[in-house]
C-alpha cells in the first residue's frame, strides 16, 4: 500500500520548461550596438574631387556660377534655362545690403563717370556711350532708392549639373552655357571649388562660394521663373 499523503500536502505537479521567444532585434538597435552614427549611415561609399567637376559614387557633378548678366532683362527670363530636358540644381542667395552704403557708393560711382565724360568732352573726344549709358542707369536707380522704390541686394545664382558620365556632364554643361549665353548671361565653371559649388546648391543654405552681383528690388524680382509645373522646391 502507498503511504498517506500529510494532512494538508498538496500533490507535486510536474513542471514544464517552456521554449524561449525568440529576440527581435530593431535596425536602430543594431545601428546603435555597432556604434555607429547617422553619418556613417547616410555618407556617400566614395567621392572624388577633381578641379573641374565631383564625383559622388557614381554620379558626377559639375557647378557653374553666372558673373555677368544683360542690361535689361524680362520677366520669367530663367524660364528657358529650367525648362531643359535634364536634371538641375539651381540655387538663389539674396542678401540685403543696406541703403545708405549703397547711396554712397553710387554717388561716388556717379561723380567718377561725369568726371570722366566732362573730360572726354574737353579734349574734343565722343563721350563713351557705355559710360554714359552706365551713367543714366546709376542715376535713375539712385532716385528709386532716395525714394523708397527700390532696395539693394546682392544676388548669388549657382547651377548644379548631375550626371551619369564624364561625356554626358560635358554635353549637358554646353547645353546650359549655350541657352544662358542665348539670353546674353556670362557664366562661368567654379574651378577648384567644386565641394563648395555642390554644398551651395544642395539643400542646406549654405554659400560658400560668395560670389554675388548687385541687384536692386526689380531685377531680383524677374529671376524668379514661377510658370512651370516641373520644378521642386
Amino acid at each position: 500500500m502507498k503511504p498517506d499523503n500529510k494532512q494538508g500536502q498538496q500533490p507535486t505537479v510536474p513542471t514544464q520548461e517552456t521554449e524561449a521567444k525568440p529576440q527581435i532585434i530593431s535596425p536602430s538597435f543594431s545601428v546603435m550596438n555597432q556604434k555607429m552614427n547617422l553619418l556613417d549611415v547616410i555618407s556617400p561609399q566614395s567621392v572624388e574631387v577633381d578641379f573641374d567637376y565631383l564625383k559622388i559614387n557614381d554620379v558626377y557633378f559639375r557647378t557653374i556660377f553666372v558673373g555677368g548678366y544683360p542690361r535689361f532683362v524680362a520677366p520669367g527670363w530663367l524660364e528657358p534655362v529650367v525648362n531643359i530636358d535634364t536634371s538641375l540644381d539651381i540655387s538663389f542667395y539674396i542678401y540685403p545690403v543696406d541703403g545708405k552704403s549703397v547711396l554712397d557708393d553710387l554717388r561716388r560711382k556717379i561723380a567718377e563717370m561725369e568726371a570722366e565724360m566732362t573730360t572726354d568732352i574737353e579734349r574734343g573726344k565722343i563721350v563713351d556711350p557705355f559710360t554714359q549709358a552706365k551713367l543714366e542707369d546709376a542715376q535713375a536707380l539712385q532716385e528709386q532708392l532716395v525714394k523708397g522704390i527700390e532696395r539693394f541686394y546682392e544676388f548669388g545664382f549657382y547651377i548644379t549639373i548631375p550626371a551619369n558620365s564624364p561625356e554626358e556632364l560635358n554635353q549637358i554643361t554646353k547645353q546650359v552655357e549655350s541657352q544662358l549665353g542665348s539670353l546674353m548671361i556670362v557664366s562661368k565653371h567654379a574651378i577648384l571649388d567644386m565641394s563648395e559649388g555642390f554644398t551651395a546648391t544642395a539643400p542646406f543654405g549654405i554659400d560658400r562660394l560668395n560670389i554675388t552681383r548687385n541687384m536692386d528690388t526689380t531685377s531680383v524680382a524677374t529671376t524668379f521663373p514661377l510658370t512651370s509645373t516641373e520644378y521642386h522646391f
